[in-house]
């Protein structure tokens, strides 16, 4: 098996990069195979290649729809036959590519884990001859990670009924709760598991305390060269810092999940071609978008968490050069984040409010709606109810959690037809309606299956081909919708709500309150270790990361903001001695934070202090206890 020439053939690279090689022979050797590899650490080649080297289906289940169809795009491009199934597309379009699975047209097709819970496909699947199923952001399936979406919970299932295909989890940001929760979740069968150290020595972190936010971002990017993403919070500041820097003479476009999809496909395009230096952006946009030569990465609002701040980080300087990701903060972002802290996880009350204003925003009486899906406008539902976008995204994520419902990602669906009058009345009809004829003719002609099931459909291609204007289209879709003759859903940019119970009566619903309270928990673990991060002033920024995931004997980077201020500091052998041995002597007193340290043994010192505790630090003198206080290592 010459896995050397696929990698050649295909990726034109001579070598594949540590441990891929092992991950791709475990994975060909029918283990179950866990892989950890940092962002950009070319996780989805262990998955392509082993489907380019055995005959068979490899599925790969994925999250995000725009993720499925970059990949597939990029494949295609590669001559590697590729596909994806997804809720934009039509029973006739999904039944067709099924059939091309069985025939074994494709090497690799990409699922939402959703369409794991579809009976067509639960049906089809023992005859796709699927000898892989490949896991990516295998973090989903733990309800300890930060990320976690219940549907990744059918995988178990669903692998039950293929049980001759192995699994490959992979994963950029895991700590050991998650990692083991992922091999329990998974049903993994004794798995190898591969882990790379998370560090980046191309990568700088810094964390710049800064009232005067818009002056130090302009400053950073006239200093930088190269492209830059900034994540924000908010849409609207997306879209007011883009207008401000462009205004300052930088090409920055902003990005959030309200845009059309056609506006989100063309600026993500223009970044990646380089014809817009600067994204600014919200969390919609990341995962999955691989630009190598990204110099800078600002965070201009704190993360919850490190696992996101790590992931979003991580997309700087993929390339293995120099690259910078800089957090800016002040005092009054501590503060939301620890009011966020109170609001992240709603109680039961929030939640059934939260789900009666969905049945009365989809007009959904009791007893219905089960499997329907519906377009959600969050800014519209949230203005009708008088709700916090926050906390109305925080209890959808519950109600998913309780298989209540799923909410997707925004996503484009096409517009769709189906026609529903008898052939015999359409025939009577073509022949007495000279308005409606030319287009059921071309809608016939175009569209093989329109009188069993819906089909996707173009308005301007039918416009261009009865040479009248696109909004006359429309118009005779929607006289003929009214008239019963067919079905007409127009296109939608929206994310979909599909129900998975019946529409019940809020007051009954049920919620696992031991869950809520640990998720609350998880949360606020999280919140805090982002607080130490951000106001750490003693410890190495890329220790302080990676010791969250759990790799605590690294060395300090030599480049991060903490690193450098330490090489400011100059001190003789015989001073460290001094002000050790006096640390060492308050120590063993009692455990004391940094502050009380500094205050007692020389604050007009603080400097020298901070270089010498780092130092204690790293050849494991001192630590720091679950109260984050230095104590003596024992």
């Amino acid at each position: 098996m010459d896995l050397q020439g696929l990698l050649k053939r295909y990726w034109g690279y001579d070598q594949f990069r540590p441990p891929q090689e092992e991950i791709i022979l475990s994975v060909l050797s029918g283990h179950d195979t866990v892989a950890l590899l940092p962002t950009g650490g070319g996780k989805s080649l262990c998955y392509q290649i082993p489907a380019l080297a055995r005959p068979g289906l490899v599925v790969v289940v994925s999250p995000l729809i725009a993720l499925m169809r970059d990949q597939v795009a990029r494949l295609q491009n590669l001559g590697i036959s590729a596909e994806a199934i997804h809720s934009g597309h039509s029973f006739y379009r999904i039944d067709r590519i099924l059939n091309d699975c069985m025939n074994g047209k494709y090497n690799l097709l990409y699922v939402s884990p959703e369409r794991l819970q579809n009976e067509v496909f639960i049906q089809r699947a023992p005859q796709l001859h699927i000898h892989l199923l490949a896991v990516d952001e295998a973090h989903c399936v733990s309800q300890w990670g930060y990320d976690f979406r219940p549907s990744y919970l059918s995988i178990s299932r669903f692998r039950e009924i293929v049980p001759a295909a192995n699994v490959l989890a992979l994963t950029a940001t895991a700590t050991q709760e998650v990692l083991s929760d992922i091999i329990t979740q998974l049903a993994l069968r004794q798995p190898q598991v591969f882990r790379t150290s998370f560090f980046r020595s191309n990568l700088s972190y810094s964390v710049l305390y800064e009232e005067d936010k818009p002056g130090r971002l302009l400053a950073m990017l006239r200093k930088t060269k190269g492209s830059a993403l900034v994540y924000v919070r908010s849409r609207q500041r997306s879209v007011q810092m883009a207008r401000q820097l462009a205004a300052q003479g930088i090409s920055a476009d902003a990005y959030h999940a309200g845009l059309p999809y056609s506006a989100r496909q063309q600026r993500q395009q223009r970044w990646m071609l380089n014809q817009v230096r600067v994204m600014v952006c919200t969390t919609a946009f990341g995962m999955g978008i691989d630009k190598p030569d990204v110099r800078l990465v600002v965070h201009w609002d704190l993360p919850d968490n490190p696992e996101s701040y790590f992931q979003e980080a991580g997309r700087a300087g993929r390339d293995q050069k120099k690259a910078f990701a800089v957090l800016l903060f002040a005092n009054n972002d501590l503060l939301d984040l620890q009011r966020k802290q109170k609001t992240i996880v709603p109680e039961p009350a929030q939640i059934r409010q939260v789900y009666q204003a969905l049945a009365n925003f989809f007009n959904l009486a009791l007893g219905a709606g089960k499997g329907c899906s519906f377009p959600f406008d969050l800014q519209r539902f949230c203005k009708n109810f008088r709700l916090d976008p926050l906390l109305v995204l925080n209890a959808i994520k519950i109600l998913e959690q309780n298989e209540y419902l799923i909410a997707t990602e925004a996503v484009h669906l096409p517009s769709t037809v189906r026609i529903t009058m008898r052939r015999a009345d359409l025939h009577s009809l073509m022949l007495n309606d000279k308005t409606s004829e030319p287009l059921l003719l071309a809608l016939l002609r175009a569209y093989p299956g329109i009188l069993d099931q819906e089909v996707s459909i173009s308005e301007d291609a039918l416009a261009m081909h009865l040479k009248i204007s696109r909004a006359a289209v429309v118009n005779r879709l929607q006289q003929l919708h009214q008239r019963d003759v067919l079905a007409y859903s127009p296109a939608s940019d929206d994310p979909l709500i599909t129900l998975l119970q019946p529409r019940q009566d809020s007051r009954y619903l049920v919620f696992d309150e031991e869950r809520l309270k640990q998720r609350r928990e998880i949360y606020n673990r999280g919140v805090q270790a982002m607080i130490r991060y951000v106001t750490s002033n003693d410890t190495c920024r890329s220790q302080l990361l990676l010791r969250y995931f759990g790799e605590n004997n690294s060395r300090p980077c030599g480049h991060c903001d903490i690193c450098l201020n330490r090489h400011q500091v100059t001190l003789t052998a015989q001073a460290v001695q001094d002000l050790s041995q006096r640390i060492c002597s308050l120590l063993r007193q009692q455990a004391t934070s940094l502050y009380e340290l500094v205050k007692q043994v020389a604050p007009h010192k603080e400097k020298e202090i901070l270089f010498v505790v780092q130092q204690m630090l790293d050849n494991r003198q001192i630590c720091y206890d679950s109260q984050n206080r230095l104590t003596l290592a024992r």
